[in-house]
């Protein structure tokens, strides 16, 4: 076989072969940074439903606070709900739910914790409500536990959106950016000799 029809079947075949391998890879390369970006848009909007349950929770206990303390009786304090109903923008519970479910099952711990916490709060309203028509609903102690239960629920959000970021950096391969962040800080303290 002459050497210049080797020649030129080695150059088509290089040709060909570096054109296949770098469409595989540009497309793989495209189909990552699309599930990164989907699942990043899925992680702010299980972040944000997070943050308006924890807001929307929290106004709910803050309005048993005055009929604790006997500053307003139980029906005007449900006048009060009626007149600020939460504003689900980002979907509340139910897109929280959906999105831990689908899209981030290892967040489903937090979640839990989160609803336990909104359940012990259910729980307390409805005692709450039980003692208030038994003429005992007025209180220190009443106070106390609404406290302790907005902040139960508020740490219960905080852990919850806490372990959204840590799973979202994780589809995101941000942990990467994270080091690279830390990294000139690292340098700076390398470079420097002691001081004395």
């Amino acid at each position: 076989m002459d050497s210049s029809i080797v020649t030129l079947c080695v150059g088509l075949a290089t040709v060909l072969t570096s054109g296949v391998v770098s469409s595989v890879a540009t497309y793989r390369l495209n189909r990552n940074k699309e599930q990164t970006f989907f699942m990043r848009q899925k992680a702010e909007a299980l972040y944000l439903a997070a943050d308006e349950f924890g807001r929307d929770v929290g106004a709910h206990v803050v309005t048993f606070f005055p009929v604790a303390r006997g500053e307003i009786d139980y029906n005007q304090m449900l006048d009060l709900q009626i007149a600020n109903p939460s504003k689900k923008a980002q979907g509340g519970l139910e897109t929280m739910t959906m999105l831990v479910h689908i899209y981030f099952p290892e967040v489903q711990p937090h979640l839990g914790g989160l609803l336990a916490s909104r359940d012990r709060w259910n729980e307390l309203r409805a005692a709450h409500k039980a003692a208030y028509k038994a003429g005992e609903g007025v209180g220190l102690v009443w106070v106390a536990a609404f406290q302790s239960a907005g902040r139960e629920i508020d740490l219960s959000v905080k852990d919850l959106q806490a372990a959204i970021v840590k799973s979202a950096r994780h589809y995101a391969g941000a942990s990467a950016v994270v080091k690279r962040a830390q990294r000139p800080a690292d340098l700076r303290t390398k470079g420097r000799g002691k001081t004395t």
